[in-house]
């Protein structure tokens, strides 16, 4: 996530449309996924990649906050 431009305080939404833009080519990741399946800081009935969701949700332990608390290496 850190080459495609994101950072520690961007939700999956927002890194995955980074991501796609990175690798190009038309990349699309799916969007198939129920975002009211994981905790999610807006989370709506829309779906969303499930790349984004495990961001979301990653970005959320304690232990991810210790390590990156500072920013992406």
């Amino acid at each position: 996530m850190k080459l495609a431009g994101g950072t520690k305080d961007e939700n999956g939404e927002i890194i995955i449309v980074k991501l796609e833009e990175y690798i190009g080519g038309g990349l699309v990741i799916p969007r198939d996924f129920l975002a009211e399946q994981v905790r999610r800081e807006n989370a709506k009935d829309e779906k969303q990649t499930k790349i984004g969701a495990f961001w979301d949700a990653v970005r959320e332990r304690p232990g991810w906050k210790k390590v990156y608390g500072n920013g992406l290496y």
